[in-house]
């Protein structure tokens, strides 16, 4: 997997020895309460897997999932998840808590977005929130994403129902700014 490079992070593949990390900084109420299939209290094995699950998706092509890391340290992830057949991918990506409202989100997803407009070739890619999650959505229309339109009480989590919102991004909107 290619590794990506923006002005002050470094978007690389994971390697067994970020699973301490990525376990410190997933066990988050803030995090999980964000993220629709993480649990919390989050677990070493968890992590472990995830890291696993991660190489795997890069070997078969289904999926890039890059570490952020801010000089040496790994601060959360990004994740460009293709659908080759319509030429689109979905992207998600959360941040250590302490690494928040400093612009590494709008940084990685700018960077990832170039990756797949240009590099990949892809007609389209979208993102998903939870409407609540206002921090998310404003990253999401910095980088140029239109909110595309909201699905009322569309997940289960944490005992309730919630709204969310996709936002998404073409290759012509790109080229028209």
């Amino acid at each position: 997997m290619k590794t990506l490079q923006t002005k002050r992070l470094y978007l690389r593949s994971l390697e067994l020895a970020d699973a301490s990390s990525i376990y410190e900084l997933m066990n988050s109420r803030e995090i999980a309460a964000r993220l629709l299939n993480v649990q919390y209290p989050y677990t070493q094995e968890a992590a472990n897997d995830f890291v696993y699950y991660a190489q795997q998706q890069g070997r078969n092509g289904k999926a890039f999932i890059w570490g952020i890391v801010h000089q040496t340290v790994l601060i959360g992830m990004i994740e460009l998840s293709l659908c080759l057949q319509h030429h689109s991918a979905e992207v998600g990506y959360w941040l250590g808590v302490s690494f928040w409202n400093q612009g590494y989100a709008t940084e990685a997803l700018q960077c990832v977005l170039s990756y797949a407009f240009d590099e990949l070739k892809l007609h389209r890619v979208y993102a998903v929130c939870f409407v609540d999650n206002k921090a998310s959505a404003r990253v999401l229309q910095k980088v140029g994403m239109q909110h595309e339109g909201t699905l009322r009480q569309h997940y289960f989590h944490w005992g309730e129902y919630h709204d969310v919102a996709y936002f998404g991004l073409l290759h012509q909107d790109r080229l028209s700014k």
